[in-house]
């Protein structure tokens, strides 16, 4: 799970999900509309399969980081940090499973 996570924290730093997160904040629906919203949570959706089918508190930080893309203007001085704040976390459970709170290795 820990490569999910460090792919998570690469998509968050692409300018298709830049892409994706502004279009995604346009007053419209339809399929193409779902596309793009879909695209700019898909980083956020692998990190919530890799941590959060371990732990409830994992599963509600993940989901606190959805929902406040989705309602907050994109602003890179915030979403660059969190993406490298995810690429830290992914390599921290790749090195150190254990130092992580709430998460269980794999056996």
């Amino acid at each position: 799970m820990p490569v999910l996570t460090i792919a998570a924290g690469l998509y968050e730093l692409t300018p298709i999900k830049a892409g994706c997160r502004r279009q995604c904040r346009a007053d419209r629906s339809g399929l193409g509309f779902g596309l793009y919203c879909v695209g700019s949570s898909a980083g956020l959706m692998l990190l919530f399969l890799a941590v959060g089918a371990m732990s409830i508190t994992w599963m509600c930080v993940v989901a606190a980081l959805v929902l406040a893309q989705k309602l907050l203007p994109p602003r890179t001085v915030v979403d660059v940090p969190v993406a490298v704040a995810i690429l830290g976390l992914g390599v921290t459970i790749l090195a150190a499973p254990s130092s992580i709170p709430g998460l269980m290795p794999f056996m």
